[in-house]
């Protein structure tokens, strides 16, 4: 194994194998994790008390890869630090907040005109409102977030300090 390499961990963080830390962002010792310090200084969090650096913090967060030159992030100018967002950089361990593209709607099937609203849309059962031309119109929010589909797995790192 290679200090600094992640991992998926299928197990719960109580049990994760000795060597490895959760990505849960904790402040550790440089003089502990000196092999680790050595591969991600400070990636994860500018500016650490004296002595200490952080650890990844991807709980809850998709990882998304290092974009570099390859122009596949086209907000990468977004990112900023992982513990202090007043702090812009796009290196590896930086975060880009959640955003939604522009987009709309478009429906072409009509509804029946009972369902028409004060505002003279027509709402098609579905939460979208709709004219009955089929000009699209802003659809309703009904999540927190958008997202995939996901399932829960922990992200771990290699320290090599059992």
């Amino acid at each position: 194994m290679i200090v600094g390499m992640l991992m998926n961990w299928s197990g719960t963080p109580s049990n994760i194998p000795a060597g490895w830390r959760e990505c849960d962002g904790s402040e550790v010792d440089t003089n502990t994790f000196a092999d680790l310090y050595n591969v991600i200084g400070t990636s994860y969090g500018a500016n650490p008390p004296s002595g200490h650096f952080y650890l990844p913090d991807l709980r809850g967060r998709f990882v998304r890869g290092f974009d570099g030159d390859a122009g596949h992030d086209p907000d990468k100018s977004s990112r900023t630090d992982m513990r202090n967002p007043a702090i812009s950089t796009s290196e590896v361990g930086s975060l880009q907040m959640d955003a939604f593209q522009t987009h709309t709607h478009i429906s072409s099937h009509c509804v029946a005109a009972s369902k028409q609203s004060s505002d003279g849309t027509i709402d098609d059962g579905h939460g979208y409102h709709n004219n009955a031309g089929g000009a699209p119109n802003s659809g309703k929010v009904s999540a927190s977030e958008t997202r995939p589909v996901n399932a829960y797995l922990c992200y771990i790192i290699y320290t090599g300090v059992a």
